[in-house]
């Protein structure tokens, strides 16, 4: 009986899923499961697992018709073996010890359900590009309510037994399927983050687009109040869409800006010019005073990302939007340094 899982999905990932697996077969920690679902690939994926898998027996390959990530992602979890979880994508490098720190971890720390860590952003050709870093246990919860995601998906570990006890990942969050977990999650357990990078996480040209970020923005914007509900009023819904926001009595202008406010995180990611000017046109023309707190965050965000692609004019002009929408909260987030 292996003591890890290691649960990674493939879908047409052929042009980086060679350093994808390589990185899990060559962990310091080697007594592991690695579970891979081929959902459906029509590319030659399909031929580079078949090999890996005749010449690695830890490798246990799953080949099924498409049915996208989160069928994928379940399908894993009920194949697993063991009770530790680690996800990883088929286009990111595991860092070589990153089980063994993980796991050390979860061990001394029964408590803990997930655990993330910090990620190294790289491009399509594997050259850095920063480090993002996530909240640690004490702050988690607060940062899952008022920021975002509080791991990186690809680089948890978790418990399997705590992720079937709330239902897994529920198909209705397509785009936001792991905010949704650990939002559920955090009910029942905590949440921590290692510090030091264990992943590095690819950002190249297939990743999410813009437009479906503005879904992913919209979903995840759900999941925070569907958390916060009792009951749930999505538990039995198959499909979410801005007619959902309704269910929970929402101002919809606010709701507007935190949508805009969660897709402009993704520029703090990933900036670029182009892509900062196409959600600068999303913006809302007004922001009432239930929008103020998203409003200034998100003209901050946007100010911040304008900096890093060395657009200077444009970092006066947002945030400048900020100060007169709220002069009080511009200068408490920016002393506060929370975006």
């Amino acid at each position: 009986m292996p003591e890890i899982s290691v649960l990674m999905s493939v879908y047409n990932g052929e042009a980086f899923l060679n350093k994808a697996i390589d990185s899990i077969l060559t962990q310091s920690f080697t007594d592991f499961e690695f579970i891979i679902i081929n959902d459906g690939s029509t590319d030659g994926s399909s031929a580079i697992l078949k090999n890996y898998a005749r010449q690695d027996s830890r490798i246990i390959l799953i080949e099924q018709s498409n049915q996208g990530l989160i069928a994928a992602l379940n399908t894993g979890l009920q194949s697993a073996k063991t009770n530790l979880i680690a996800r990883m994508d088929a286009d990111d490098i595991a860092l070589p010890d990153r089980l063994k720190i993980q796991k050390n971890h979860m061990d001394i720390n029964p408590n803990i359900l997930a655990l993330g860590s910090s990620v190294i952003i790289i491009d399509e050709t594997d050259r850095a590009k920063g480090t993002i870093t996530y909240p640690q246990k004490d702050k988690v919860k607060n940062y899952s309510l008022h920021q975002g995601s509080p791991l990186a998906h690809p680089a948890v570990m978790m418990r399997k037994n705590a992720i079937l006890s709330i239902g897994g990942y529920r198909s209705a969050y397509k785009h936001a399927e792991d905010y949704d977990l650990w939002l559920r999650l955090l009910k029942i357990g905590d949440i921590d983050n290692i510090q030091t990078p264990l992943l590095q996480y690819r950002e190249h040209s297939q990743k999410i687009s813009v437009q479906n970020a503005q879904q992913q923005a919209l979903i995840s914007v759900i999941a925070r109040h569907a958390s916060q509900s009792k009951p749930d009023p999505t538990e039995n819904l198959t499909k979410l869409s801005r007619e959902t926001l309704k269910l929970f009595g929402d101002d919809p202008i606010r709701c507007e800006w935190e949508i805009i406010d969660i897709m402009a995180s993704g520029l703090l990611m990933s900036p670029n010019k182009d892509t900062i000017k196409l959600l600068a046109t999303k913006i809302p023309s007004k922001a009432p005073k239930t929008a103020e707190y998203f409003a200034v965050r998100c003209y901050l965000k946007f100010a911040k990302a304008s900096y890093l692609t060395k657009a200077f004019t444009d970092v006066f002009v947002f945030t400048a939007k900020a100060f007169c929408t709220s002069p009080v909260k511009t200068v408490s987030l920016i002393a506060s340094k929370i975006l």
